[in-house]
């Protein structure tokens, strides 16, 4: 169905849209601050209006740091005693 061909607007079809199709991404949600969006940041901005993502830096960061409790973890349990 055309909705333009109903009157709609552009804006109200794109409106209508993320509405049903669900916003994919937790900027703007009611009750929620922006200053909490951190905690949900992903590898790349979610759904069609969503901004925020990691950065690159914060991706090595985070492996290093990975990659260190890993190895923590293999050399308290023995893995790599000889």
């Amino acid at each position: 169905m055309n909705f333009d061909r109903l009157g709609f607007s552009r804006a109200e079809i794109d409106a209508a849209n993320s509405h049903v199709c669900g916003a994919m991404t937790v900027e703007g949600a009611p009750h929620l601050k922006p200053e909490h969006y951190a905690v949900f940041d992903c590898a790349s901005a979610c759904g069609r209006s969503g901004t925020r993502f990691l950065s690159v830096e914060s991706h090595i960061k985070m492996d290093g740091r990975r990659a260190a409790l890993h190895l923590g973890s293999d050399l308290q349990n023995n893995q790599y005693a000889k």
